[in-house]
């Protein structure tokens, strides 16, 4: 079992890098500039598609703190697994909810006014990424000892 768990410990956070690249820092800035593709329809796509992500790292967490609860490699990674833990819950009940809601009236032609949601979504995506290349690195770092 202790091999299983360091493996999902080196391997889902490059996966999740993964996902979080080609889906918030390819696929969502290259959707609006498809050819057809209004604002309401990329800003409906983008809705469903951050919602599958989002429950897809939901599932992620849960594997990877079970994987942590098997066996235990440092206070470290410890650590980033708790900061990932935070942004993605802070991003679940805080600001994807906020950022549904206002899809939702820019579908539906209401003008909106800037806030700062979107930029700290961003920032938090930015986190993420940080956090998991760490994560998987030295985790992968503490098993090729």
């Amino acid at each position: 079992m202790v091999y299983i768990a360091q493996a999902l410990q080196v391997a889902l956070p490059f996966l999740w890098l993964g996902l979080l690249l080609g889906i918030s820092f390819l696929e969502t800035p290259l959707k609006f500039r498809a050819p057809g593709i209004t604002q309401a329809l990329g800003l409906g796509i983008g809705r469903l598609v951050f919602t599958a992500l989002n429950r897809i790292e939901i599932l992620l967490v849960v594997i990877l703190i079970g994987s942590y609860a098997l066996h235990f490699p440092s206070l470290l990674l410890a650590l980033l697994l708790a900061l990932i833990i935070i942004l993605v819950l802070y991003q679940s009940m805080s600001l994807r909810p906020v950022l549904n809601r206002r899809a939702e009236q820019a579908i539906a032609g209401n003008p909106l006014p800037t806030t700062h949601h979107h930029k700290a979504f961003i920032l938090v995506e930015s986190l993420k990424a940080l956090i998991l290349l760490a994560l998987g690195w030295l985790a992968l770092l503490a098993y090729m000892k």
